[in-house]
């Protein structure tokens, strides 16, 4: 695992490159498959700050990170997320951290829950 300072430039030139959005662990290997579920503790986490807090919680939770740019207020999103195999367990875990949808990573789309 890169350390923090280390896991944020990367995930900075990934948002760059890539801001219609993506799913990474902590070695900045992608996910492509599973399902993508948002922690309630990482949500409307935008800019440097909010970068700093999703990193610092992912490392201590052993989580993923997801990156996306939002056209609506042209803000790029970051959360910790967890991936789910099981799509049943993901709604459910979605619902519990209160989440509008999570996102078919295999797939590419997102799912209203």
């Amino acid at each position: 695992m890169k350390n923090k300072e280390e896991l944020i430039n990367s995930l900075k030139q990934l948002s760059q490159t890539q801001p219609q959005g993506f799913t990474v662990d902590l070695n900045m290997n992608h996910i492509s498959k599973g399902f993508a579920v948002a922690v309630i503790d990482t949500q409307d986490s935008f800019g440097e700050e909010g970068l700093e807090n999703v990193a610092e919680f992912a490392i201590e939770n052993d989580l993923s990170i997801g990156g996306w740019f939002s056209e609506d207020n042209q803000k790029f999103y970051w959360d910790a997320v967890k991936v789910i195999n099981n799509k049943k367990e993901a709604i459910g875990f979605g619902k519990l951290n209160q989440q509008f949808a999570i996102f078919d990573l295999e797939e590419q789309e997102l799912i209203i829950i």
